[in-house]
């Protein structure tokens, strides 16, 4: 008898940042299209916010957020943007999704940590990503950038 198992909309995203990370490898948002583009930064923005990525920047945005522009968290965004964004797992996302992030916090964190260069994507990225966690998964498919 088979096994079962059931696809969540974190495994689903999961999966399309793992098949983007083995695409582009460390050539990240170069050659990327829209889609992609937009996958890598949710990624990145994931990482970045999970306590399994990045414990300093988690702990700020759940109870001290006056510490959003120290070092350490300017630090572990500039981990998550070279290589943590290829290793976030399902867990990662729906803790993330489970988090709620209201956009004041957001717009600090990016005013802080985020290079200016980066700002439109990660407001797409974050926007996006507030649709998908809103949206629960039977109703509503992720729309990822499905190849």
């Amino acid at each position: 008898m088979p096994l079962k198992y059931n696809l969540t909309k974190y495994d689903t995203m999961n999966s399309e940042v793992h098949k983007l990370s083995g695409r582009f490898g460390a050539e990240t948002s170069k050659n990327m299209d829209e889609l992609d583009n937009t996958l890598l930064f949710k990624a990145i923005l994931i990482a970045s916010f999970s306590s399994g990525h990045s414990w300093q920047t988690h702990k700020c945005l759940v109870s001290e957020t006056q510490k959003l522009k120290s070092p350490e968290v300017k630090e572990e965004y500039r981990e998550a943007v070279t290589n943590k964004w290829k290793n976030i797992t399902p867990f990662d996302i729906k803790e993330i999704a489970d988090m709620k992030i209201s956009d004041t916090t957001f717009a600090e964190w990016l005013f802080f940590n985020v290079d200016k260069a980066q700002y439109q994507s990660c407001k797409r990225a974050w926007t996006e990503l507030k649709k998908e966690f809103g949206n629960d998964c039977d109703t509503n498919a992720l729309r990822v950038g499905s190849r």
